[in-house]
């Protein structure tokens, strides 16, 4: 099997000390605040079990838990402490479409969440690249990942949101392809590029009665496996 290879590059931080007649001073760094992401909305798929998410603390303390831990509405969605090797995070597991208020203590603080559930239905009725439609596909999820490609495609990416529904920005990013991340308009030609790990489309959607923002990502990649649909994959990378 092919193993995708990725790169890591070290980056050097050189401080430099400039000393002067005056006294010196001590200067205290403040380690960042732990916190969790603020969008948490879940949904449920017609094609997906309702499987459970764990989300980590960001900035986590080390050692420190999760206690008082307050869910409003469990009948909508299950939340439950998650500790594991000193890190902390919250468990949801989605059960029906709702709201609910959570609060819980980490480290000296008090926070607060609100939780929200609902039906995943795709905010656009064409999603092409070219002659590659992939509209089906974000019927069931808000993402994904066509695989084990072997040439690029140059195409036209053709976007269009359903009634209510409007094109925010849509970018397409590989690292490895001339510009890396680029901001492309609609109805504009691209290139999916095999590239290194591949190519990733995100189309920023906003709904101009309600507010709501959804972004659907297009991964294009090389992995020597099936094509498949990622569920709330966003929410899980604390976005």
């Amino acid at each position: 099997m092919k193993k995708t290879i990725w790169k890591s590059i070290a980056m050097l931080l050189v401080c430099v000390s400039i000393f002067m007649s005056a006294p010196a001073r001590t200067m205290k760094v403040q380690a960042a605040t732990p916190t969790i992401s603020k969008n948490l909305n879940f949904f449920l798929y017609d094609s997906e079990t309702y499987s459970a998410h764990t989300l980590i603390m960001q900035n986590a303390k080390q050692n420190a838990k999760i206690t008082n831990l307050k869910n409003s509405n469990p009948k909508a969605i299950k939340i439950s402490a998650y500790y594991s090797n000193g890190i902390a995070g919250l468990t949801f597991q989605p059960k029906k479409e709702g709201t609910a208020k959570i609060s819980f203590r980490y480290a000296g603080r008090t926070y607060s969440r609100k939780v929200t559930v609902k039906h995943w239905e795709s905010p656009c009725q064409q999603f092409k690249v070219g002659s590659l439609n992939f509209t089906k596909y974000f019927k069931k999820s808000e993402w994904f990942n066509y695989e084990n490609r072997k040439k690029d495609v140059t195409g036209t990416i053709s976007i269009k949101p359903k009634k209510g529904w409007k094109v925010l920005k849509i970018e397409v990013l590989n690292m490895y392809y001339k510009t890396g991340k680029k901001t492309v308009k609609n109805n504009s030609k691209i290139t999916l590029s095999t590239s290194g790990t591949g190519t990733g489309v995100y189309v920023y959607l906003k709904n101009a009665k309600t507010g709501e923002k959804q972004t659907l990502q297009l991964g294009y990649g090389t992995a020597p496996i099936s094509s498949y649909n990622m569920y709330n994959a966003f929410i899980l990378m604390n976005r």
